[in-house]
């Protein structure tokens, strides 16, 4: 879809789409939040009542979370017009239609939940799959059709509604006939708010450097770095699935010690070898993927190896986070907000073009990484002296 927009908008229009991309990507990260930790409740309820109870704990929790999500959702709107005002940003329509695609995706993500939280990870695979191709399908003919940034935005919220009422009947088709009690202990603030802290902290340290360079560059300089940043964001993305199975299994093991450390480890490997793996790729056929005429328009191609590279600790620092908050290492878990701070004095203080933000980006995600592995090696010897 990021391809399809890169060759329909010019590099400062690519750039706009880009950056609101982003900025999707942060605002919807509380909405994924709640739908990992309602995957663990469901576990539960599912593990009590089958079925039927899953569907019972479903509606109570929509019931709870209606009011608190058109709420920020709201807020997001008034702050979207009220904050493109004061920084001078000539894009009200991708104002209107963020939070909205956020709040559908939101929706979808509650009931994809329920599928996690039955262990039916096939039928959550192919949903997504779905899902993904309709939001392909319709953004691509928004942008093609209306030769916006924020066209792509309109298609991607028409699939998410459409995709959103069918996953919702087919989930009610488990209705049960009779009420249940539910005795599935709801989603708390205490639970939430660890859990909003540090995922938005990594989601922002996934994509600062982007919003460094709207703020930075040009339009014309953001929309070639944005193009160069784009398929390392990807390598990120690609290993979200792994981040998505591992609080239901963790639920699964919760009173086994060596399977929780054993679920945390392997998904910290198939991270690492997914991220290493898209690393080697994207730097093999560099010449072929950037620029060129089948390559990404924009492109610059030692910003998108240096990006790359960064793209290997980020993806471990993601796993890394979610299991520190599912085992309650809150203080570690907030690692992501000096690296924010850090990476933005450093930009802000030596980063005099594109390739220089990249590389002072790359040195900041290795740096966060070299840190936390520190604290793991220091956490694991006194452990050990703990045992003797």
């Amino acid at each position: 879809m990021i391809l399809v927009t890169d060759r329909q908008l010019s590099s400062g229009d690519f750039g706009r789409f880009y950056t609101g991309w982003t900025v999707l990507n942060i605002i919807v990260t509380p909405g994924v939040i709640v739908a990992l930790l309602l995957s663990g409740s469901f576990r539960k309820a599912f593990q009590r009542g089958d079925n039927p109870l899953l569907v019972a704990s479903l509606l109570g929790s929509a019931r709870q979370l209606v009011f608190p999500t058109l709420i920020f959702i709201g807020l997001l709107e008034l702050g979207f017009k009220v904050g493109g005002k004061m920084l001078g940003i000539d894009a009200p329509l991708l104002g209107i239609l963020l939070p909205l695609v956020a709040l559908a995706s939101f929706m979808v993500e509650v009931v994809r939940a329920t599928f996690q939280g039955s262990m039916h990870f096939t039928r959550y695979g192919v949903y997504w799959t779905v899902w993904c191709g309709l939001q392909l399908a319709l953004g691509s003919l928004g942008v093609l059709w209306l030769k916006a940034p924020w066209g792509i935005f309109a298609g991607m919220l028409t699939a998410n509604l459409l995709v959103f009422g069918w996953l919702l009947l087919s989930v009610l088709r488990s209705l049960p006939n009779m009420a249940l009690p539910l005795d599935v202990d709801p989603l708390t603030f205490e639970q939430f708010l660890p859990f909003c802290s540090a995922l938005v902290g990594a989601v922002l340290f996934v994509n600062i450097d982007i919003l460094v360079s709207y703020l930075s560059f040009s339009p014309t300089v953001h929309g070639s770095y944005a193009a160069s940043a784009f398929l390392a964001k990807a390598i990120v993305t690609a290993t979200q699935p792994v981040l998505q199975i591992m609080i239901p299994l963790i639920v699964h093991a919760e009173n086994v010690p060596a399977g929780r450390r054993l679920v945390t480890l392997k998904a910290v490997g198939v991270g690492t070898v997914l991220a290493l793996s898209g690393a080697t790729v994207l730097w093999g056929v560099a010449g072929q993927v950037c620029g060129g005429r089948y390559g990404v328009q924009y492109c610059d191609i030692p910003i998108m190896k240096l990006l790359a590279i960064s793209a290997i600790p980020l993806t471990v620092l993601r796993v890394w986070l979610i299991a520190d908050v599912t085992h309650r290492r809150y203080g570690i878990a907030q690692l992501m907000y000096p690296a924010i701070a850090i990476f933005v004095f450093l930009a802000w203080k030596g980063a005099f073009d594109a390739l220089s933000l990249a590389m002072l980006y790359c040195f900041c995600c290795w740096g966060a990484l070299a840190l936390r592995t520190s604290w793991q090696f220091l956490n694991m010897l006194g452990a050990r002296k703990e045992r003797f």
